[in-house]
């Protein structure tokens, strides 16, 4: 995922902030809604229950986690919390078709709502999450044509931005941001290949010109390359598939060309399972592993545990609702 493409394209004051990947990839994952307000392509696709790799016609999903302590073959909680401190517990609302269409918060003792997605079949129509509302128009065949953009500033006047879309054989090939006065800010460029798939999603903004490649497998996307006009290869993202199911993510990112170190992410069956945090030199900075238990009848895990670094232990425990 092009992480700073998106946040520059959702608001141009943002520079990329050098989190730790794995907290980047959290805040990603929290924000992943409110930075896919840009339409039906990749890479701004909303979370449903296939990204989220749910099963069954699941209606919400409140997810609370505990800090624990492993005593003999148990692990034991021994108090509220998740790994990170802006981390807290959440609940995920889905309609029939399989949308995310709610985000809440657990706030002190109370759950917040913090973003909802409406929809009208399988058309996004209104977003509001992380302080953006959006609104979508459709053209005659069902395509996104315009978006208009409300971005709530502290202490200042929202700022609203509209995007337009243009397609060539009903795939999206542009999109044009301009401001309230109809001056055009930025523009989005998108390249496909014979079989329809997004290989080059081109970012100019001012003076910035960013790039993401895209190159597939016969199991799927196999490699992600993102650089800039300025600093040029940025990031690398190389997929690994087993029985046509992604087991590995191996990610490296650079600076003047030169790599700062990888990150690895290993999954089964749609769950990341560890995450090894390696600096260049070899030097381990972090590592994470998770196991899961306590499946529901339809697939889905209902208790996660995840030892980082050896020490610190987590339970994540699920309650899940169907229709």
């Amino acid at each position: 995922m092009n992480f700073k493409v998106e946040f520059l394209f959702l608001d141009k004051i943002f520079t990329m902030l050098h989190f730790h990947p794995k907290v980047l990839t959290l805040v990603i994952s929290f924000l992943s809604a409110a930075l896919s307000i840009y339409g039906q392509t990749p890479p701004f696709e909303t979370d449903d229950l296939s990204t989220l790799a749910l099963k069954g016609a699941v209606r919400s999903v409140k997810e609370t986690s505990f800090k624990a302590q492993i005593t003999g073959s148990d692990t034991v909680r021994i108090g509220k919390g998740w790994e990170y401190s802006w981390e807290t517990d959440t609940e995920s609302l889905f309609d029939t078709l399989g949308h995310l269409i709610e985000k809440k918060e657990l706030i002190g003792d109370s759950w917040s709502p913090t973003g909802y997605f409406i929809y009208e079949g399988d058309k996004l129509m209104e977003t509001d999450f992380f302080g953006k509302h959006a609104t979508f128009l459709y053209d005659k065949l069902g395509q996104v044509s315009s978006i208009r953009l409300i971005t709530e500033k502290l202490q200042e006047a929202p700022l609203t931005t509209n995007f337009t879309c243009f397609y060539a054989d009903r795939q999206l090939v542009k999109r044009v941001e301009t401001d309230k006065a109809g001056i055009i800010k930025g523009t989005e460029l998108f390249t496909y290949d014979a079989q329809k798939r997004l290989t080059v999603y081109q970012l100019k903004y001012e003076d910035i010109i960013e790039t993401t490649s895209y190159v597939y497998s016969a199991d799927g996307l196999a490699k992600l390359t993102w650089r800039d006009n300025e600093e040029g290869l940025l990031e690398e993202t190389e997929y690994s598939y087993t029985a046509g199911q992604l087991t590995k993510e191996h990610w490296v990112n650079y600076e003047e060309g030169i790599s700062q170190g990888f990150v690895d992410y290993f999954y089964e069956n749609g769950n990341e399972i560890a995450v090894d945090d390696i600096e260049a030199d070899g030097t381990v900075v972090s590592q994470e592993k998770s196991t899961y238990s306590n499946y529901d009848k339809a697939g889905n895990w209902l208790k996660r545990v995840q030892v980082v670094d050896g020490r610190q232990v987590f339970i994540v425990e699920r309650e899940i609702s169907y229709y």
